[in-house]
């Protein structure tokens, strides 16, 4: 076992002797370190691997390795086999996406079955590294910095803990240490394909800040992870101090602690995790908002359109550039409210952006609007149509937002609410589909 994960074991995980651990295992070099490595703790292992659907007689000879080493390690083997491609076409969700979904699915339900508390994955330094890298990049908050911590319950299922007993070794350490072992691994090449986000981190983006920045980024990353760490547990707790504690604090002290946007959006973040709501900026920002000195105006009865495109000006589309060249245009409104629109490929999920199937398009009058009562949609998901009002409900979007969302409609119907739904009709079916997309920019945002 290397120091740095018998430290990790040490210091940052439950005990693992006689317990019963799920080790999520891929066949690839951290994965089967993983499982070494929880055998040589004496952990009261169990190996579990999903079969994607995806890569054909490889995928197959993958769950052959794992099942073969699971025998080697006298550990019971789980499998699941699942047609990810199918389930990413049904669903807005990418391929990339949709994998994970089953993924920590199966090796939940695969836990809970067998009394197991502890579920193990192989994240490791070069994992964490890219995983702040991403999160920075997209906008993320000092918890998001945290990363992908070593430990950490799981907050739908009480009892249930992640581990990563690997997470300060780096990838080049651990398959170093297999070598030594003559123990072989799986190679899945899909990791190196540029479609996924994290590979363009992990082959392009990481190397070049090395290369061109610090060529320690990696070590500068987890120490930031970890002064982040510890921040964002102080904080927390300050955030979750009783009402009658902060009562009895001196007054200059409860003010601060009572009124401090940080901590008052902390509050608000764990208001919506307690709802199962996941909490996205705006959330949180408008239930930490202070209240407003007095209620706004009722909206007019017919809303005017924020911005309109006429029934001709989507004519024949060429054959589209690839994503990252695609023409980009802005549009704009009276209020000063802008859309950009991107001529691109596949769906994009986000807030702020409304992905089309532009073919659906041709020839007919797309607006934005705010909601109107009565509004419906037909999500793909669901097998009829719901109304955009139990939408925001599902959603669990705080009142004062709903009023400010954006519903797209074509020829008059609804078809899309801001970027969180759209109707099954303009939904884009593949990655590769020709598609219409619209981000919303507000007056004054950039």
């Amino acid at each position: 076992m290397l120091p740095v994960v018998r430290q990790t074991i040490a210091t940052r995980l439950p005990p693992l002797r006689g317990v019963g651990v799920l080790a999520a295992v891929s066949g690839g070099s951290d994965s089967t370190a993983l499982a070494l490595t929880l055998a040589e703790a004496d952990a009261r292992l169990e190996i579990a691997h999903v079969h994607h659907g995806i890569r054909g007689p490889g995928a197959d000879a993958d769950a052959d390795f794992v099942r073969d080493l699971a025998a080697r390690l006298h550990a019971p083997f789980h499998l699941l086999r699942a047609d990810v491609p199918s389930l990413a076409a049904a669903s807005p969700d990418s391929l990339e996406m949709a994998a994970r979904r089953v993924r920590r699915a199966y090796l939940i339900q695969t836990a809970l079955s067998r009394s197991l508390p502890l579920v193990a994955t192989g994240h490791t330094a070069d994992d964490q590294a890219e995983t702040l890298l991403l999160r920075i990049a997209r906008g993320t908050s000092p918890a998001g910095l945290v990363g992908i911590p070593p430990s950490a319950p799981d907050p739908r299922h009480p009892g249930l803990t992640w581990i990563r007993p690997l997470r300060l070794a780096t990838r080049a350490a651990l398959q170093n240490w297999l070598r030594r072992r003559r123990q072989p691994w799986r190679t899945d090449p899909t990791n190196a394909a540029p479609f996924a986000r994290r590979n363009r981190v992990r082959h392009t983006l990481l190397p070049l800040l090395e290369t061109l920045l610090n060529p320690r980024a990696r070590d500068a990353l987890l120490r930031l992870s970890d002064i982040a760490a510890a921040e964002d547990a102080l904080l927390t707790s300050l955030a979750s101090l009783p009402s009658d504690v902060l009562a009895a604090l001196p007054p200059p002290l409860r003010d601060l602690l009572s009124a401090h946007p940080a901590l008052r959006r902390r509050r608000a973040a764990a208001a919506l995790l307690a709802d199962s709501v996941p909490p996205d900026y705006r959330r949180v920002f408008a239930l930490a908002a202070p209240p407003p000195p007095a209620a706004p105006p009722a909206p007019p009865a017919t809303p005017a359109p924020i911005w309109q495109i006429g029934p001709n000006t989507l004519p024949d589309i060429p054959p589209l550039p690839p994503a990252d060249s695609a023409p980009q245009t802005i549009w704009l409104d009276a209020s000063g409210n802008r859309i950009l629109v991107v001529l691109a490929a596949g769906y994009t999920p986000s807030p702020d952006t409304l992905c089309l199937h532009l073919p659906a398009l041709q020839n007919r009058t797309l607006s934005l609007r705010r909601p109107q009562p009565g509004d419906r949609l037909s999500p793909p998901s669901f097998p009829g149509s719901k109304k955009i009002a139990d939408v925001f409900t599902d959603l669990k979007l705080p009142r004062p937002c709903r009023p400010l969302a954006v519903v797209a409609t074509l020829d008059g119907h609804p078809v899309g609410l801001g970027g969180w739904r759209i109707d099954r009709t303009v939904a884009v079916p593949a990655p590769t589909a020709p598609a219409l997309h619209l981000h919303y920019l507000p007056a004054g945002k950039e």
